[in-house]
């Protein structure tokens, strides 16, 4: 039972200013634990101020410096909110955020139904796609590196070329690939799609834990080396043999480019292999194996045949816009 004690004040900033009000002050009889039953009608949050300021504070925080934000709430709202204010509520929100995440991801992993659905594309079979990519972000501690990721279903040319991503969604995740590769197979599953029947297309820059993870979740896959990836590899052999940036590296690796379009893999392993056997040619050594190991992942007249997408621009983007 509660006994009443008394009335106490309360005030809150709130997006049409200064609230002030009083409210009764209750407490358990067994327990002492106080209460304040109007409060909890309202659905009053916690501290100076009021749940609609706390949401456009939170959406500024996660789009600009905490100081910044500060300054642009009070230039466009009057509302005064410290730096270190704007970090806390930012912060505040965004765990409660991850955790529910983390629940939704948590329970899609042992095979619970998604909550939302979003297959839209256009109609008839729809090909489905996945990248993940990592980028350096420095943090108050020093550097880490941010896992990134896209879902996305793909556009088909109509001419034999590589489809466009269409619908993307991402994920981002500070820790190990495997948290990220559970975090996108969860976003794979929250978008309609059952990886256990349906094959994706999985794109990579060659990293092995990637490959790892896109094994480990999706069993029906389509592996993809990003084109443009790809092409480093050949310019790092080129400019290694013939200098950097020279015509003869252009020629040499505008050939190769031509010969790996058609998806002829065997031929491009050949000519760095006699590379390597000029001089300079410790470079083009470095890379066959890369070639060797993905020459299945290169196969890009047969991809662009079939309308899959063979450059991972998608979570190029991502790492530059949603974790840059």
């Amino acid at each position: 039972r509660l006994r009443y004690k008394g009335q106490q004040a309360r005030q809150q900033e709130t997006l049409v200013g200064l609230v002030q009000w009083r409210r009764g002050y209750y407490c358990c009889q067994d327990c002492g634990r106080g209460r304040y039953p109007l409060d909890e009608a309202l659905e009053v949050v916690a501290g100076q101020f009021s749940e609609g300021v706390q949401e456009k504070v939170a959406r500024l925080g996660v789009t600009l410096p905490f100081r910044e934000a500060a300054q642009e709430l009070w230039e466009l709202a009057g509302i005064a909110v410290s730096a270190r204010e704007v970090a806390r509520i930012t912060e505040q929100r965004g765990q409660v955020l991850e955790e529910e995440v983390a629940r939704e991801r948590r329970r899609l992993l042992e095979g619970g139904e998604p909550v939302r659905c979003s297959r839209r594309g256009h109609m008839g079979q729809m090909i489905w796609a996945v990248a993940l990519d990592a980028a350096k972000v420095r943090f108050e501690d020093g550097w880490h590196e941010v896992k990134a990721g896209a879902v996305f279903w793909v556009e088909g040319s109509g001419s034999g070329g590589s489809g466009q991503a269409r619908g993307q969604s991402y994920i981002a995740q500070v820790g190990s690939v495997e948290q990220a590769g559970e975090r996108l197979y969860a976003e794979v599953i929250g978008r309609g799609v059952d990886p256990s029947v349906e094959t994706l297309v999985c794109l990579g820059d060659g990293a092995s834990g990637i490959w790892n993870q896109y094994a480990l979740h999706f069993p029906h896959r389509v592996e993809i080396l990003d084109w443009y990836h790809a092409c480093e590899h050949l310019w790092a052999a080129g400019n290694g043999a013939f200098g950097e940036g020279t015509e003869l590296a252009k020629g040499w690796v505008e050939v190769q480019k031509d010969l790996l379009w058609q998806g002829k893999v065997e031929e491009v392993v050949a000519s760095l292999e006699a590379l390597s056997r000029g001089p300079g040619g410790e470079a083009a050594r470095e890379q066959i194996h890369r070639f060797q190991a993905n020459r299945e992942r290169m196969r890009y007249t047969e991809f662009r045949s079939q309308g899959y997408p063979i450059g991972s621009g998608s979570v190029e983007s991502a790492c530059k816009r949603l974790v840059g």
